[in-house]
């Protein structure tokens, strides 16, 4: 879905960088008529709703991470032609007001084509949903990101990822 672009400084996070969480072209119409493309930054609400082409700024830690987890429940679920695993592939939920966000890594059971190219993932039409989301996110962000997400994202009654972390210990994973 988005494109990871330049990598985070290495002494820290600059607060007055305006593309610290990415960016995305849009067409400007400039008053002679002409248009032309303008990049703009992203904001951490965009990261709830990016569209295609956004360029997302990943940390090396946040990318390995991802990686990682993808890679591991690939192989665990390599075997099963009704599971699909996806990593930042658009979820189109349908439902008014709800965000589609590209997850990092996303399980989705009861498949029909598993190996079918997609730019995004139709709930409806697919006719099923994943069982599982992960973001991965970082210390500094974490808070906010996780309750932007629950608010503007999560279904009505679904566990938090609070409550979903405490239940998961394993290498790479810290009980909250």
């Amino acid at each position: 879905m988005a494109d990871p672009v330049r990598k985070q400084p290495a002494g820290g996070v600059l607060d007055d960088d305006p593309f610290f969480y990415g960016s995305r072209w849009i067409s400007v119409r400039l008053p002679d008529g002409r248009i032309v493309d303008q990049q703009i930054p992203l904001t951490p609400d965009d990261l709830l709703d990016p569209q295609l082409g956004d360029q997302v700024t990943q940390s090396d830690k946040h990318f390995e991470l991802v990686n990682w987890l993808f890679r591991l429940l690939k192989r665990h679920f390599d075997s099963r032609e009704d599971i699909k695993i996806t990593g930042d592939l658009k979820m189109i939920w349908g439902i008014p007001k709800l965000s589609e966000p590209s997850p990092d890594v996303a399980v989705i059971p009861k498949i029909r084509d598993k190996h079918k190219e997609r730019e995004s993932f139709d709930v409806q039409k697919e006719g099923t949903r994943p069982c599982l989301i992960i973001e991965v996110v970082s210390s500094k962000d974490a808070e906010t990101r996780r309750n932007d997400y629950e608010n503007k994202v999560q279904r009505p009654g679904a566990s938090t990822m609070r409550e979903r972390s405490r239940s998961t210990n394993g290498p790479g994973f810290r009980s909250t």
